[in-house]
């Protein structure tokens, strides 16, 4: 059941799309002072919803936090989404409610399809504190001005969702997505493999393979490894129906969730970035570099991207890093990415700041490409 309180020139959009994935239990589509926001989250706190969808722009940021913080305490069970619209990380509204817990964070312009923003977060799972943090830490760096690195503990709560994107199509990405979830699996933690290509694959492997179905309809099982597949007769048209489908179908299931995106492109690039690790697989022959430039200049700064190269030589390899200067890891040829012993410790490493029980010290800046 959901709760919208949104601004007036975005209102149709978000309504419609809410109303598609369930009852709309509460709606305030205005602006409001200072005494009409208190007032209104008095009585959304009788409310019995699940999810609130949130626009900062309904009313004065100081009235908002404090009113949302009273929220918190009446309602601690329900997740709030966060409409951001033209504001940069920084900004001392949406940083203060990150401090409340709030990590759902849809963003985007005031021409920005928000029905498409909204329906896509809505469909997720919750987001993690590490998705969240750019829009705090900025914060504190305006606040501190002094600190120059930060230790966060990592130990994940609630899922975490590990996206595998190919510089180019043919790359490697569904071999390293099935090597990432092995991986994770084979260190005892239950993972969901799921496909969001258009060049699917994983359902010719689970046949090829003869795995055993899972207890999920749709879903095959190989230890603590589950893999979701979309079969080849589901038209591209209505992929992303089909992924979020069975998206929904898996929340609250798994402690990990490995996305296979296929070829990264303007499309996916929202659902790239919103994953607690996006993980970007490159080929290191000097014939494919313009392809890792143009995906770069995809992912911008993004702070929870990870670049690999999936089976270089050596020589080329550092030919690359050297040329370029590119900070990134590489993952050994592995022939069967079920059991990726050979790429073993790469995987631990890629995967060390989303594995539980770590704690890293990481720089403030969120660009991860970093010159040696």
């Amino acid at each position: 059941m959901y709760a919208v309180v949104v601004a007036p020139q975005r209102a149709e959009q978000v309504l419609a799309v809410v109303r598609e994935l369930g009852d709309l239990v509460f709606c305030q589509a205005e602006k409001m002072d200072s005494g009409g926001i208190k007032s209104m989250f008095q009585s959304l706190a009788r409310v019995a919803a699940d999810t609130l969808v949130l626009d900062v722009d309904v009313g004065p940021g100081d009235d908002l936090v404090r009113a949302v913080k009273g929220y918190r305490i009446a309602r601690p069970g329900v997740r709030i989404v966060l409409l951001v619209s033209d504001r940069e990380p920084g900004d001392d509204t949406v940083a203060q409610l990150v401090g409340l817990g709030i990590y759902d964070i849809a963003a985007g312009k005031d021409d920005s399809d928000w029905a498409q923003l909204t329906g896509r977060i809505l469909q997720a799972p919750p987001a993690t504190f590490a998705q969240a943090a750019r829009w705090h830490v900025s914060h504190d760096r305006e606040q501190n001005g002094t600190s120059d690195r930060v230790v966060i503990e990592r130990h994940p709560i609630g899922a975490v969702t590990i996206s595998v994107a190919g510089a180019a199509s043919g790359i490697g990405c569904t071999h390293t997505a099935l090597a990432i979830a092995s991986h994770i699996a084979r260190s005892k933690y239950a993972a969901a493999l799921l496909e969001f290509s258009s060049r699917r694959s994983l359902v010719y492997l689970v046949r090829a393979l003869n795995m055993r179905e899972g207890e999920i309809p749709g879903s095959y099982r190989v230890g603590n490894l589950h893999i979701f597949p979309i079969g080849p007769d589901v038209d591209n048209a209505e992929l992303d129906r089909a992924f979020y489908k069975k998206l929904q179908q898996i929340r609250g299931k798994y402690k990990y969730i490995v996305v296979d995106l296929g070829e990264l492109s303007n499309s996916k690039i929202a659902d790239f970035s919103r994953s607690s690790l996006a993980v970007v697989v490159a080929s290191a022959a000097p014939w494919r570099w313009n392809d890792l430039l143009s995906v770069l200049s995809l992912c911008g700064e993004q702070g929870n991207v990870g670049l690999v190269f999936a089976a270089p030589s050596e020589k080329s390899f550092k030919k690359l890093a050297s040329e370029i200067g590119l900070k990134a890891g590489y993952l050994p040829y592995t022939p069967d990415p079920l059991k990726p012993d050979e790429a073993g410790e790469a995987l631990q490493e890629l995967l060390s700041e989303v594995l539980p029980d770590k704690v890293v010290e990481q720089k403030r800046s969120f660009l991860r490409f970093l010159k040696k």
